[in-house]
């Protein structure tokens, strides 16, 4: 378990497994062989291993006993229920459960006992001595690359409930305790933009001290039981390993260079936990591997129905992902989710893909103007997201926001092309802005759209209207990835309108009318009269994940993102000498 603190028993083995030079077994073991996803490991001292595995729709909390099958301890939860962590003496599991709302549950390891902590909170984290549970109000699942939510430290009193801030000066997620309970290690971005660095404060919130300062998206930091290291996520050696680097957990400062702990990685490496074996330590860890594909359908937009079978169009190699639909129907624009991040444009068969940016920053979210002759996109390239537009050759770079300490992404052209919406974060949460995309930063006039509800809610636009009057867009919330309901907004009258609840990514048809929109819980795509919105089920991709969609300007073909996911969790022995 991460927040275990050496026995004097078992001081020897954690001092001789972790002193030594790191090197990795030929084989690591994998410990879920079941298929599909499971995630969140957590050990108890009798070696108990809980972790979340989804069933069905939602995801479940198990635990692994020994030689046992994994035992379902949420079964009658039709709601989300993970991020499972174990007590320091294995009595309780603390985990995130989206029942009621959210927050953060306890109950026993055979599932009884059943009571609410929290309101709030993702990735719970014990103290040592079990009186304190500190989360995050940001989830952190298993691929760091997308977090468009800010995270604010929390710590509650577990016989009370009482809650106190621990850190609310920058982004803060994944906290994890130290054994002695002096610090606390978590990570965040850096700053604006998209890098992601380490950090530890004392258990009060104070004394921050930044752990890593560079490029490599460093994540998930967990204590070794003996205090001496700091266990991480890193793609710092090109793809995302363990690695591990030595620390004073009394000041929370680097006593050392990192040094890797796993090699060979085929995926997203992460989710760290421990348990003692016989001989030494052993280091659990999941590693997930997502393949993504384009697809298109053939669709009536008449009739609202999708004609024949999907045929590929580009394949997992590139990692395709927020394409966009020239407006001439010969083309399409994607960025590639391979490090580093870059643009590409292919033909609508996905033949040829060409790289339209090469750097080492992340260019993502282009959309086509509707002239076609450039790609707006975001880009941390000066230091902090702002929005870009490329001309389809990769010529003619310009910089179309520009305001330090702030990001913006998912740029929107209106179909005149004298307009574009985006989003820009503002401290924990976003607004949407609407600009004239000709005029220079210094000289647009910021055009705010209204707030479209509470103040852990805002609106994200994902698709202009062809008469220009109306953005279709999704509401989004400040501390969770949820699908939040589709909305529509009145240029005219700035009045939202909701069309469709717990729905997101909808699409408008030529009509300016209907929309279509991709269902994640059930891989299926609807169609939505907006004047009278009664969802009706025009396709079906299970039992594959369905991504963002996008339809083609005469609307007759469907651009469909598609995705498999596995993720296990394996061991790794640490036995004196290796």
């Amino acid at each position: 378990m991460r927040g275990w603190v050496c026995v004097s028993m078992f001081a020897f083995l954690c001092a001789a497994s972790l002193a030594q030079q790191a090197t990795q077994p030929e084989t690591p073991a994998q410990l879920t062989p079941q298929p599909g996803q499971q995630l969140f490991p957590s050990v108890a001292p009798d070696h108990s291993i809980a972790f979340s595995q989804r069933n069905g729709a939602d995801w479940d909390v198990y635990v692994l006993r020994h030689a046992s099958p994994p035992v379902n301890l949420t079964p009658d939860s039709a709601a989300d229920d993970w991020q499972p962590e174990f007590s320091a003496d294995g009595k309780w599991l603390a985990f995130r459960s989206e029942r009621n709302g959210g927050g953060i549950y306890l109950m026993n390891p055979d599932g009884r006992n059943l009571k609410r902590l929290t309101s709030a909170g993702f990735n719970p984290a014990w103290s040592p001595d079990g009186a304190e549970i500190v989360y995050s109000t940001a989830q952190v699942i298993a691929d760091p690359a997308f977090r468009p939510i800010r995270g604010t430290l929390f710590a509650v009193k577990v016989g009370t409930g009482e809650r106190r801030i621990v850190w609310a000066s920058s982004d803060a997620v994944q906290p994890r305790w130290s054994p002695n309970g002096q610090r606390i290690a978590f990570w965040g971005f850096a700053s604006q933009g998209g890098q992601r660095d380490l950090w530890t404060i004392t258990s009060a919130g104070t004394d921050p001290v930044k752990v890593t300062d560079d490029a490599a998206t460093d994540w998930n930091p967990v204590w070794s039981p003996d205090g001496k290291y700091l266990f991480f996520s890193s793609d710092r050696g090109g793809t995302m390993e363990i690695w591990r680097m030595p620390l004073d957990q009394s000041t929370g400062r680097s006593q050392g260079p990192p040094i890797q702990i796993t090699k060979g990685g085929k995926g997203v490496r992460g989710h760290i936990a421990f348990d003692f074996a016989e001989l030494g330590l052993r280091l659990l860890y999941i590693e997930q591997i997502v393949n993504q594909t384009v697809e298109k359908v053939s669709f009536d937009p008449v009739a609202g129905r999708v004609v024949g079978q999907t045929t590929s169009v580009l394949d997992a190699n590139l990692a395709p992902s927020q394409i966009d639909v020239s407006p001439d129907g010969n083309a399409l624009a994607f960025y590639s989710a391979v490090q580093p991040e870059n643009l590409y444009v292919a033909a609508a068969d996905g033949r040829g893909p060409r790289q339209l940016t090469n750097d080492n920053f992340r260019d993502r979210g282009p959309a086509w103007s509707p002239d076609g002759k450039k790609i707006a996109f975001y880009s941390d390239r000066s230091g902090n997201y702002e929005i870009w537009t490329i001309n389809i050759d990769g010529s003619g770079l310009t910089q179309v926001t520009n305001t330090s300490g702030v990001n913006r992404s998912g740029p929107l052209w209106s179909p005149d092309g004298s307009r574009l919406a985006y989003v820009q974060r503002r401290g924990p949460t976003w607004d949407t802005y609407v600009i004239d995309p000709t005029k220079s930063p210094s000289q647009q006039v910021l055009q705010e759209l209204p707030a479209i509800g509470a103040g852990d809610e805002y609106f994200g636009p994902t698709s202009w209207s062809p008469d220009g009057q109306k953005l279709a867009g999704t509401r989004t919330f400040t501390d969770r990835v949820a699908a939040g309901g589709i909305f529509i907004y009145s240029l005219e009258s700035r009045i939202f309108q909701m069309i469709v609840d717990k729905a997101a990514g909808a699409r408008w048809l030529n009509d300016s009318r209907r929309l279509v929109y991709p269902d994640s819980a059930t891989n299926k795509i609807f169609l939505v009269d907006t004047v009278s919105p009664v969802p009706v089920e025009i396709f079906s991709i299970a039992p594959r994940s369905l991504g963002a969609i996008r339809l083609s300007p005469d609307n007759k073909t469907l651009y469909l993102t598609l995705s498999t996911s596995e993720s296990h969790v394996w061991q790794l022995e640490l036995p004196p000498g290796s």
